[in-house]
C-alpha cells in the first residue's frame, strides 16, 4: 500500500531497497507471482431527477448500460440498483440486479436492469420533485441507501450524482421540514452500511469538505469525489467514476 492506504498495482525493482548486513543489494531482480482476487461489487446509483438534470441523466444512461455489458464481458460479478431523489427520495433501492458472468441465467436480470435504466429521466413540471428551494435531499437518499439489500460479502459502493446542495436539519430544512435529516444521522448510516460514496457534486461542505467540523460524506466513507461541473463539461464522464470503482476492487 502507498502512504494513503491505496493498493499499489505495479511495483518495480526501483521501488524497493533491500539491505543485507546494513549494505544495499544493488543487483536486485524482482519477479511476480500473483493471483487477482475479485469480490462481488454492489453498486447503488443514486441520481437527482429534478428538471435541471436532464442532459446528465441521458448521458449517464448510456454509460451505465455500456458498463453493465463491458463488466460482464470482463468477468466482473456486479450487482446494481437504482435510486432517485429530489427534495425527497422518489425511488428507493429495493432490489439489486445480479450480473454474474459465470451464471448464464442472470442475463434475464441484466436485461431487466437495462430496462430500468432506460426508463430513468429527469422529472419536469408538476412531477418535478425539487420543490421551490434550490437545494435537494441527497442526504436522505444516503440514509435510504444504507438500508438497501446489500450483499453480505459484497464490496459496497454508492454513486451519488446531483447538481445541487443539500437540505438538512435543523438549519436548512427547505420546504420538506423534518424529512431533511440531521448530519449526524447521515454519518451513522454510512458507518453502519460500510458503503463507499463516490460523489459527483458541487464542491460544498458536507460533500468534499467537512460539515461543522465533521468530515464530508466522501471522506467519511473513504470514497471519491468528482466535481459536477467537470461532468457537464466533459472533462470526466460517468465511466471515470465506474472505472475507479473497478480498479479499487481488483486485489493482486
Amino acid at each position: 500500500e502507498d502512504s494513503n492506504g491505496i493498493n499499489i498495482q505495479n511495483l518495480f525493482s526501483s521501488d524497493i531497497r533491500v539491505f543485507e548486513n546494513g549494505k544495499v543489494i544493488d543487483n536486485l531482480t524482482l519477479s511476480k507471482n500473483s493471483i487477482t482476487l475479485r469480490k462481488t461489487v454492489d453498486i447503488l446509483f443514486a441520481v437527482d431527477v429534478t428538471g435541471s438534470m436532464t442532459s446528465t441523466i441521458e448521458s449517464a444512461k448510456t454509460r451505465l448500460i455500456d458498463f453493465i455489458n463491458n463488466t460482464r464481458a470482463q468477468g466482473y460479478h456486479t450487482r446494481m440498483c437504482l435510486s432517485t431523489f429530489g427534495d425527497y427520495t422518489v425511488k428507493k433501492c429495493v432490489r439489486f440486479y445480479n450480473n454474474d458472468p459465470k451464471d448464464a441465467s442472470t442475463v434475464t436480470e441484466v436485461n431487466e436492469l437495462i430496462s430500468e435504466i432506460t426508463k430513468l429521466k429527469a422529472l419536469k413540471g408538476t412531477q418535478d420533485p425539487g420543490g421551490k428551494d434550490l437545494d435537494e435531499n441527497p442526504m436522505r437518499a444516503v440514509i435510504d441507501a444504507a438500508q438497501a439489500p446489500w450483499g453480505a460479502d459484497s464490496q459496497r459502493f454508492m454513486i451519488l450524482v446531483t447538481d445541487a446542495g443539500f437540505l438538512y436539519s435543523p438549519g436548512n430544512q427547505g420546504t420538506v421540514g423534518t424529512i431533511a435529516p440531521y448530519y449526524a444521522d447521515v454519518v451513522k448510516a454510512i458507518q453502519q452500511s460500510n458503503m463507499k460514496i463516490f460523489a459527483v457534486t458541487p464542491s460544498l461542505a458536507g460533500y468534499d469538505k467537512p460539515f461543522s467540523g465533521t468530515p464530508g460524506v466522501v471522506a467519511q466513507s473513504e470514497g471519491e469525489w468528482y466535481r459536477y461541473s467537470d461532468l457537464v463539461s466533459g472533462k470526466i464522464t460517468l465511466n471515470t467514476v465506474l472505472n475507479k470503482i473497478l480498479s479499487s476492487v481488483d486485489t493482486t
